[in-house]
């Protein structure tokens, strides 16, 4: 494939150098032409590979300075952090906090600090000099760039009653995933020169893009960083390794000396297997004196209202509508819900609602292979939608005739810390009917009539005799938009206050 790319490049290049035109305004600018030409040529010093690096870097520097400036400007990525923090958090289960926590221990710097010395050991002993200070530098440089930046633009951390790793400095870049970007970026091209086995060197720079991007999914995942962080990171780290790689493969290519740096394989073998021994050990000894956080579940701050004056206390600071990820309207609350979760739950399940499953890999494979195979399955886990920047706290769903994956009834829920009276809980939610997986709106299509699913809810529980009482209001002026997966929708506006009957 590497052979194949080259080729590839090589004709494009050759054809483009060729072609009529070009010859006419390069002869036409023989400067421009010369400095063409070394640019582009591979065997030269300052040739292709400084040109491929300097782009490549510049590029990248520049995505940083468009995150930065996004985070001054409050942009899009900058509005979707929350809401991306608050989804991911969902998928939060006991193991798998235990394996992200052993993962993002990897770009620790007490662990890259030993990983470092256990790498630049096997280089000290093959008298790699160059390797070695470029190890020091890509790392030692790198942790300075980020400590200073985190100073320049002191970016508060997430919100840390909902951190599994709390940290204490600021939060922006991400320190572990440029270390990591830096650190194991860099041991994948020492693997991926000194080895001429395929398998080995395509295994080299699978298992570092895997390593970098789970350590930047874990750090938001413990809610140790904003996404913004992370994104950042990666285009500042990505640059920082191009500008070194290209560094270290010009020096490569055209040695001012040639120097005998072999050792035996046999003593390789073993010096390399020692190595990573001594950093598994000490992984595995910081994972487990460096236990998760527990978090404690923070007291409620309950705010009661009175039933006449429900809808204008509720919505004086709480939107209307759900949003997508960088917090545009979509559908419009169009259902209230005033009892216990309890007293929900019992009313939908007898009006033959199913409890959506909670998202996960399990539940999505299943969903996957119901959607494909067309087989029943009346928990499929929705898309998550968002209202005050939070995900669903639940959702229940119900199959038609068809009993397949792609056409149901659908709703989601939000829990509120408001109260009727003190006692009764008030819950919105959106109600609407998925009629196919459309890939022209990248998930479910829904009818458009989002209001007919509306009044089909209000009288399937009101036959189930859990509904107490039901009043009307005026939500939203009669609206036409699209939801979040694209697909469109009108409604007259208009809301449901469903007051549900005690379950003693």
């Amino acid at each position: 494939m590497i052979k194949l790319t080259k080729s590839l490049i090589k004709s494009i290049l050759k054809g483009l150098w060729n072609d009529p035109e070009v010859k006419r305004i390069l002869d036409k600018y023989p400067r421009l032409r010369d400095f063409l030409k070394h640019r582009l040529t591979p065997d030269e010093k300052y040739g292709l590979v400084l040109t491929v690096g300097g782009l490549i870097t510049v590029y990248c520097i520049y995505l940083f300075f468009e995150v930065v400036e996004d985070y001054y400007g409050h942009d899009l990525i900058i509005q979707s952090d929350l809401r991306i923090l608050n989804l991911v958090q969902v998928l939060r289960e006991p193991v798998f906090s235990k394996i992200m926590a052993l993962i993002t221990y990897f770009g620790g710097w007490p662990n890259v600090l030993v990983g470092v010395a256990c790498v630049g050991a096997v280089l000290f002993i093959q008298k790699r000099w160059h390797y070695l200070s470029t190890l020091f530098i890509a790392v030692g440089l790198g942790e300075l760039f980020v400590a200073l930046t985190k100073v320049i633009i002191a970016r508060p951390r997430p919100p840390l009653v909902n951190a599994l790793a709390p940290e204490q400095t600021y939060s922006f870049p991400s320190g572990h995933s440029f270390v990591a970007i830096a650190f194991y970026g860099l041991l994948a091209y020492f693997i991926f020169i000194s080895v001429k086995n395929c398998w080995v060197r395509a295994l080299s720079v699978i298992g570092a893009l895997t390593i970098i991007f789970s350590i930047g999914f874990s750090r938001i995942y413990l809610g140790a960083h904003w996404p913004s962080d992370v994104l950042s990171s990666y285009a500042v780290g990505t640059a920082w390794l191009a500008a070194l790689i290209t560094a270290l493969e010009i020096k490569r290519r055209f040695p001012k000396k040639q120097f005998n740096h072999d050792i035996s394989k046999k003593k390789f073998r073993v010096l390399v297997l020692s190595a990573i021994l001594i950093w598994g050990v000490f992984i595995s000894g910081f994972y487990l004196t460096h236990p998760l956080k527990t978090l404690i579940e923070q007291p409620k701050t309950v705010i009661s209202v009175t039933e006449n004056n429900l809808f204008d206390k509720v919505f004086e600071k709480l939107p209307r509508t759900s949003e997508d990820l960088s917090g545009n309207a979509m559908e419009p609350i169009d259902i209230i819900f005033i009892g216990s979760r309890t007293e929900i739950e019992g009313a939908f399940e007898k009006a033959g609602w199913k409890k959506a499953d909670r998202i996960s890999v399990a539940t999505a494979w299943k969903s996957a292979t119901s959607f494909i195979l067309r087989r029943p399955y009346p928990q499929a886990p929705g898309t998550p939608s968002f209202w005050n920047s939070v995900p669903n706290d639940f959702a229940y769903e119900k199959s038609t005739d068809k009993n397949v994956i792609n056409e149901r009834e659908h709703i989601h829920f939000w829990e509120t810390n408001y109260y009727v009276d003190g006692t009764k809980a008030i819950w919105m939610a959106t109600a609407h009917f998925d009629r196919a997986v459309s890939f022209k709106v990248k998930g479910h299509e829904i009818d458009p009539a989002i209001d007919k699913e509306r009044d089909r809810v209000r009288a399937e529980l009101e036959l189930t005799g859990l509904v107490n009482k039901v009043i009307e209001v005026q939500m939203v002026e009669p609206t036409l938009g699209q939801n979040q997966a694209g697909s469109n929708f009108f409604t007259d506006g208009r809301a449901y206050v469903v007051f549900l009957k005690v379950v003693e």
